[in-house]
């Protein structure tokens, strides 16, 4: 019981940790410097 607790709480925070860079990824994006920012401020 107490191995099958531990796995799954490892595999939990493995695909915590991977949606968390997924999601890194996607909001800040290093591929395309060159884009043109999403939003502008408007005085």
């Amino acid at each position: 019981m107490g191995v099958t607790a531990s796995v799954y709480a490892h595999v939990r925070v493995c695909l915590q940790r991977q949606a968390i860079d997924t999601l890194g990824t996607a909001l800040n994006p290093t591929d395309t410097p060159d884009d043109p920012p999403a939003a502008a401020v408007v005085p």
